[in-house]
């Protein structure tokens, strides 16, 4: 098995990419999550957890320069904190630590909603198969 990532790495992931490749969905909302597995989503790239954190932990005044940046330049909410990440990082210790409790409470519910948890093991024996026929 190790021989075959060794050799020919790229055919690998690949195959693996072509196996698990079929839908990729990125959504702030996460409507209907409890459906996305029966509809052949793959992936799901979600902000929705780490926007609501940001909203309930970070000082209003934060979230209105965020907000009034994105609203100038025609962008979310999302992606005004991606561009600012200094000004999350500098954020008192209190504040930075309810943000990460938040997102990861709010990571874990949609995980949970989507039927994502506890999945790893089943993906990681589809690429251990996969890289045995290698």
């Amino acid at each position: 098995m190790e021989g075959a990532w060794t050799r020919r790495p790229a055919t690998a992931v690949s195959a693996v990419a072509s196996e698990l490749a079929p839908v990729a969905i990125s959504t702030t909302s996460e409507v209907a999550a409890e459906q996305l597995g029966r509809r052949g989503v793959r992936q799901l790239v979600a902000a929705g957890p780490f926007l609501r954190a940001l909203q309930q932990s970070v000082p209003r005044e934060l979230l209105e320069r965020l907000q009034g940046w994105a609203d100038e330049r025609g962008a979310t909410l999302e992606q005004a904190a991606a561009r600012h990440q200094r000004m999350l990082r500098e954020l008192p210790p209190a504040d930075q630590e309810k943000l990460e409790a938040l997102s990861c409470f709010e990571a874990l519910e949609l995980h949970a909603r989507v039927g994502a948890a506890k999945t790893a093991p089943a993906v990681l024996q589809r690429i251990a198969t996969l890289a045995h026929k290698e």
